[in-house]
């Protein structure tokens, strides 16, 4: 098949996507850790992960689905592993079909017995539900309700209102009676008592609805101490009952006044799962004041079933031949069948945004008895973040050549790595890259370089540049309280660094600290390119400070020019500060490009940089390709594969990097002789066809398409090399696919539809 346009609209798309899909998610380049290749390194870390099962590409397999709850990050994994193992692949292109904008947790059910997994996630003070349709293997959601799910309450006389849930408590959502449908369990609105939402759909004859009705406001006779997480087993509370409605007479009415005196205690994890066989699900509740998991176990008791009899502090330990779960803060704990053997498994991470452990914070449990007679056995306490680059909170990549062999480095900074309530710290790690000039691979060297972590520092970012005059490269150290360190090289031009520090704090060029602000980023560059590399200085509130180098190219001063260079700001409503990481770059036209990343994730690009250092600069991209990876963003611009176009490293809150491979073309000539073999069978069809791609060929990123007036009426992502498509009940007539490819967009075929 010739290159070729349709219209002269096609010479449109494919001169702007030429323009503007500039970077290209790219997972091959290799990385490894102790001999051992990360499997997937460049997906972007893990702190605070909340686990899912779902099929994502119809395969029969349960894919896992990741919700990170320190960014709000969606990640979707292939299931790529046979019975009794576990392998998953990292696979971001499935990670658009979920809505935007999802937070505090989420959980995939299938709701509506239509055998395919629906979202449940928290909302504003309820849970939203979104329901998934499969057209033809496209899996798109649709919101079930308006605004929250809604329940049924009897405080005396029946009402509707939404199901309770706050930001701060995860709820187990699952068939608690064994009747078919979905259940929830919630901490009450004091968070001292759990709520029972039991789903009447069976009891209505159906299977498709969350007919919810609050049958219990004390589920299993417990309540929770308003301080910490004791729990008070066989708790006579007068509304513990069966049904509302028809013991009325036996139910309190809630009382404001009494919670307050008892103190509201807010942040709450739950499971329910069956542990000794008895048909009475046990439930594990964590608590945002403590580092474990309680099990309390259900069973007959004085005050009927679904009491809680007895409680262990040990969850799993106390009933697996294994290690207790512990996280210094706010634990929670999810039950999915991992290794593909039918038993369910459990995992368990913090159910915090902030401040808990951030690097061995995925516990993996292998279940080696039954799902009604669990014995969980701990895996590895790491599950997926050994698999990548992982670096604490907060990952900021940087490429330099450390042993001057020609080839671009990988130095990681990081806020922190948090080991407990009272132990933190920062630090460099160093990957080789033991590649080509056009094939790079990277390997761990050291996982503190430079001994960083004894300075005791916060939110370590390192700028290197000759500033000595020897031929060899120096470094900068920006840190969290806003001073810079200085580390002379003394190794000498062709050698690798000896890097030592030699100023504690830098001072400028009238003996003052240089301390701008917090948080501060530094990078060395000659910006008004007069032989001398200045200092630029990102921070804590959004803002650049610019350093002038007044001094000489072997002894550097630096002078503050402008505390707002070129008027850059990425402070934002979303976010509270803005923490601006800067980087600039050169284009192929010898023009200063800057792209900034910020607190909520976004990356920024401005131009009209050159002979304008004292105006304001022009903001080119208010999202810079759409590119958000989590919180906390931190680009870094670097042709790593020697093809001549600049390649993104980004960092992120969650300690991982990802990366993107630069395509830059300024016009088609170079790709014209592009012809993908595609066979689009049956054609003439009723609208339900296959697109059939050959072997050898890379594949599209997306298929579109069109109809004759060139509007784009359908569009979807690539699977694999036979892709099955619906087009079902759309019009007949001729329709266009066009095939998104890295060189652009390009011509498949025509398709009539009868």
């Amino acid at each position: 098949m010739k290159f070729r346009f349709l219209f002269s609209f096609f010479f449109c798309v494919a001169t702007l996507n030429l323009q503007s899909q500039e970077l290209i998610r790219d997972l091959s380049i290799s990385v490894s850790e102790l001999g051992e290749e990360l499997s997937n390194a460049w997906a972007g870390g893990l702190n605070y992960a909340q686990y899912s099962k779902i099929d994502l590409n119809a395969d029969g397999k349960e894919d896992l689905f990741i919700f990170d709850r320190s960014t709000y990050k969606i990640l979707t994994f292939l299931n790529v592993s046979n019975e009794g193992e576990i392998a998953y692949d990292y696979s971001p292109e499935y990670e658009r079909i979920f809505p935007e904008g999802l937070k505090n947790w989420i959980l995939l059910r299938d709701y509506n017995c239509d055998g395919l997994k629906d979202i449940f996630s928290g909302g504003q003070g309820g849970i939203k539900l979104y329901e998934q349709e499969n057209v033809g293997g496209e899996i798109s959601f649709n919101a079930v309700y308006s605004s929250l799910i809604p329940a049924i309450y009897d405080f005396g006389s029946p009402f509707q209102a939404p199901v309770y849930n706050i930001s701060v408590d995860l709820p187990h959502i699952g068939d608690i009676d064994n009747d078919g449908d979905l259940d929830i369990l919630n901490f009450s609105d004091g968070s001292l008592n759990v709520f029972y939402y039991k789903n009447m759909a069976s009891d209505l004859g159906r299977c498709d609805t969350m007919a919810m009705e609050l049958v219990n406001r004390c589920y299993g006779s417990v309540a929770e101490s308003a301080e910490n997480n004791t729990v008070f087993l066989e708790h006579e509370c007068d509304f513990n009952v069966v049904n509302v409605k028809s013991l009325l007479d036996k139910a309190k009415k809630f009382d404001a006044a009494a919670l307050e005196n008892e103190g509201l205690h807010t942040g709450g994890t739950l499971l329910s799962l069956e542990i000794n066989g008895d048909g009475y699900p046990e439930l594990v509740v964590g608590d945002i004041t403590n580092d474990s998991l309680i099990l309390l176990t259900n069973g007959p008791s004085i005050l009927g079933p679904d009491s809680m009899v007895m409680q262990s502090g040990n969850f799993p330990a106390s009933f697996s031949d294994s290690e207790k779960i512990s996280f210094y803060e706010f634990p929670g704990a999810y039950h999915e069948d991992v290794n593909n053997d039918g038993v369910r498994d459990l995992i368990s991470s913090p159910f915090s945004r902030f401040s808990s452990i951030d690097d061995f914070s995925s516990w993996l449990y292998l279940n080696e008895g039954t799902d009604e007679n669990p014995n969980f056995i701990l895996e590895k306490k790491d599950w997926l973040q050994d698999e990548m680059l992982e670096h604490g909170t907060n990952a900021m990549p940087v490429i330099f050549d450390y042993n001057s062999d020609g080839l671009g480095d990988l130095v990681i900074g990081n806020k922190e790595t948090i080991y407990t309530a009272t132990e933190s710290e920062a630090s460099l790690r160093l990957y080789e890259n033991i590649g080509t000039a056009n094939s790079p691979e990277f390997t761990l060297r050291d996982t503190d370089w430079l001994g960083v972590s004894a300075l005791g520092l916060k939110n370590v970012y390192p700028a290197f540049g000759d500033l000595d005059g020897d031929g060899d490269m120096d470094m900068i150290l920006g840190e969290s309280l806003g001073t810079v360190h200085y580390f002379e090289n003394s190794a000498g031009a062709g050698n690798p660094v000896d890097l030592v520090i030699a100023e504690l704090s830098v001072m400028d060029a009238f003996g003052e600290d240089i301390d701008p602000g917090q948080d501060v980023i530094p990078q060395l560059l000659d910006l008004d390119e007069d032989g001398l590399l200045d200092l630029i200085l990102g921070e804590q509130w959004g803002n650049i400070n610019f350093y002038k180098n007044i001094g000489t190219a072997e002894d550097f001063s630096f002078e503050l020019i402008n505390e707002e260079l070129g008027g850059v700001w990425v402070d934002n409503v979303l976010g509270i500060q803005g923490n601006n990481v800067p980087h600039f770059y050169k284009n192929n036209q010898d023009e200063w490009i800057l792209l900034t990343g910020n607190e909520i994730g976004t990356i920024h690009r401005w131009n009209e940089i050159s002979e304008n250092l004292d105006g304001v600069w022009n903001k080119q991209d208010s999202a810079f390709v759409d590119i958000n990876d989590g919180q906390f963003s931190s680009p870094f611009i670097y042709d790593i594969n020697g093809d001549a176009f600049p390649d993104l490293f980004l960092g992120n809150l969650r300690g991982g990097v990802t990366f993107y491979k630069g395509q830059f073309f300024d016009g088609i000539e170079e790709v014209q002789n592009f012809s993908p073999a595609v066979n689009i069978y049956p054609n003439p069809s009723i609208g339900l066809f296959s697109v059939e791609f050959s072997q050898n060929e890379k594949l599209p990123r997306e298929v579109k398409v069109l109809n004759v007036l060139g509007v784009e009426v359908y569009r979807t992502g690539i699977r694999g090399l036979n892709q099955r498509i619906s087009l079902e009940g759309y019009s007949s007539g001729m329709y266009y696919l066009l095939g998104e490819y890295e060189l652009g967009v390009f011509e498949l075929g025509k398709l009539i539809i009868e």
